[in-house]
């Protein structure tokens, strides 16, 4: 997907789930199955996770910059690399 395409999906996840940027978390990983049970393991709460594959790894970190910025979370970053951006 696109930069503005993943940006508008997540921007209807927070929205659809009257919620706000800083309820949630975000972050970039190459695998994520793995990431996400890593998270799980650390005792986070990841029934509502989401995922989307950018088409580099530099639009990637952008759309995670640009939550970021927004209030949103860092997702731990054990890799911070890869092209799954993902939300929970």
């Amino acid at each position: 997907m696109d930069t503005r395409e993943i940006v508008y999906a997540i921007e209807s996840t927070v929205r659809e789930s009257h919620s706000v940027c800083s309820d949630w978390r975000i972050g970039i990983t190459d695998d994520p199955l793995s990431r996400r049970k890593r998270h799980e393991d650390e005792g986070r709460y990841t029934r509502l996770w989401k995922q989307w594959e950018a088409h580099s790894e530099v639009d990637a970190k952008s759309v995670e910059a640009y939550f970021i910025d927004k209030g949103m979370k860092s997702g731990i970053d054990w890799d911070a690399n890869g092209i799954f951006v993902y939300i929970f």
